[in-house]
């Protein structure tokens, strides 16, 4: 008989990996009990959005806090969640001892995903709550995901990812413009994510968020902005990608707008702001 794979709980872990930046699948598989099971390994990064939000069902409510406690992965037997926060229980150091906490791992989160199992294969503990590390089942299921270790600092990794990405796809729509990721602003050396200069005056720049669009990234562009402007460079868009923006963040980019810029360095006075919104799929670009 076939593992069942198609229970309401899969459907509930999709909702989750939504809810995760920049997730990725990994299907894998174990040989437990004389049989080949399918497991599958869902992992990325923490959406700081979602931070303070339920992301799941009523019968299973917990919060991804991007702390020590709750880094790490949940492990799903059938349809309960059997273990959440694992990390060092899965993956070890090239010494042999647990993966310990720390801070870089906080914006890792995942799922492992098993199928119901027959009794007596992969033992949890009594109260069903936890795995029986007594039994060596799991030592077979955890070594499928040796080579999938957690990333640290994983949000920082995803965006200059997505960065890259994106870079790309400017340079492939089009070869003549220089696209880079090099320049920096104010005495403090704040780098802009991506300009994009080509013919005609075209400098146009992008902030690059693997969340969704808040307030403090609409200000990073216009400190952008401000910045080329003062250096004597003359943006001619701004535009802000993410995953995804409200009304509000539309609002706040109408307002910007009409915002007076400063003068150049001669004292002439600056083209007006002209800053946009795009999502990752209106742009096709995701990891």
């Amino acid at each position: 008989m076939p593992w069942n794979l198609h229970t309401p709980c899969y459907m509930t872990v999709i909702v989750l990996v939504a809810d995760m930046m920049m997730a990725r699948t990994e299907k894998l598989e174990v040989e437990l009990g004389g049989q080949v099971v399918p497991v599958t390994y869902v992992h990325g990064t923490l959406d700081k959005s979602k931070q303070e939000h339920l992301v799941q069902g009523s019968k299973a409510r917990f919060y991804y806090q991007c702390s020590q406690p709750t880094q790490g992965i949940d492990i799903r037997l059938g349809k309960r969640v059997i273990a959440t926060a694992q990390l060092g229980e899965v993956w070890h150091r090239e010494d042999g001892s647990p993966l310990c906490r720390h801070n870089s791992y906080n914006d890792f989160v995942g799922e492992l995903i098993l199928p119901e199992l027959p009794r007596g294969i992969l033992a949890t503990l009594n109260n069903k709550t936890g795995i029986d590390r007594n039994d060596p089942d799991w030592d077979v299921v955890f070594e499928t995901l040796a080579d999938f270790p957690p990333q640290k600092n994983a949000a920082a990794l995803s965006e200059e990812e997505l960065k890259k990405k994106w870079m790309k796809i400017l340079k492939a729509a089009n070869p003549e413009d220089e696209v880079t990721s090099e320049i920096s602003v104010w005495p403090t050396g704040t780098r802009v994510d991506v300009v994009a200069k080509g013919a005609n005056g075209k400098c146009d720049i992008y902030e690059l968020k693997t969340r969704k669009a808040e307030p403090q990234d609409l200000y990073q562009l216009r400190m952008y902005w401000d910045g080329l402007v003062l250096e004597g460079i003359q943006p001619t868009r701004g535009i802000l990608l993410a995953a995804k923006y409200n009304d509000a963040i539309r609002e706040m980019v109408e307002q910007l707008n009409s915002l007076p810029t400063p003068a150049l360095p001669d004292g002439t006075p600056s083209q007006p702001y002209r800053f946009l919104l795009a999502t990752h799929q209106e742009k096709e670009l995701s990891v």
